[in-house]
């Protein structure tokens, strides 16, 4: 399995990922639907958006299925 591209990122997102996410709810999302340990908030100055792509980026391929699948 290969990790995402960042194209491929963007173009996930502007699919409508996140539609309605708000700082508590993407936050409880890597935990409850992702089995992961990423807290969002962690990333200051940061939108939602730039968050979501960030963490994204920088997971791993098994992770970034997990990602994709919870959502």
């Amino acid at each position: 399995m290969s990790e995402l591209t960042r194209q491929e990122i963007l173009q996930l997102f502007n699919e409508s990922y996140l539609v309605g996410f708000s700082d508590s709810s993407h936050k409880a999302f890597y935990l409850y639907y992702c089995g992961l340990g990423i807290d969002p908030l962690e990333l200051a100055d940061m939108t939602t958006r730039h968050r979501f792509i960030h963490i994204l980026e920088q997971a791993s391929a098994p992770d970034q299925a997990k990602i994709l699948r919870g959502t």
